[in-house]
């Protein structure tokens, strides 16, 4: 298990813990947390009161940039990690109909669908199953989501096209 990566894990954490919802009134993906990693990865829209983009993949970035790790660009978006991990086979941990392998803090995994992004926390018992810290989990049109645009949640292998582990910091 690699420092980097539960150090990446240890900021998620304090980031969930601020309890920021991921929205301001019914404006979704705009609040004052969320418009910090839309900021760090320079796509924070011109005028506050404009609906921000999907930020799953920003929030990835700015956790690995506050522990001195600059990710791709490409980590930002769902299909462009999968078609960099295409191309980047020393990043890929595991792929849909591959045999599982273990999966450690900090490792980015992409959903089956190719629309979200987020990272592990931690494998569970049996190894099926792992535990992760994925932003962007609110919307104001499903208030059923939760409180928190920062969430813990369990993922199943079956749940992801692909699992990623940066190399190690040269």
């Amino acid at each position: 298990m690699s420092n980097l990566g539960r150090s990446v894990i240890a900021t998620a954490i304090a980031e969930m813990r601020l309890n920021d919802p991921g929205y301001t009134g019914t404006i979704d993906n705009r609040s004052p947390r969320v418009d910090v990693y839309l900021r760090y990865v320079f796509r924070i829209p011109d005028t506050p009161n404009t609906r921000g983009e999907e930020w799953c993949g920003h929030f990835v970035r700015w956790c690995y940039g506050q522990n001195g790790y600059s990710l791709p660009h490409q980590v930002s978006g769902a299909g462009s990690l999968k078609r960099f991990g295409d191309n980047h086979s020393s990043w890929v941990l595991w792929r849909a109909g591959e045999p599982l392998r273990e999966v450690e803090p900090g490792d980015i995994f992409i959903t089956a669908s190719l629309t979200h992004v987020a990272m592990v926390e931690s494998m569970r018992p049996g190894g099926a199953t792992f535990d992760t810290i994925e932003g962007n989990q609110t919307d104001p049109a499903h208030p059923n989501w939760g409180s928190r645009g920062v969430q813990r949640r369990r993922r199943a292998y079956t749940d992801c096209a692909m699992i990623l582990r940066p190399p190690p910091r040269p």
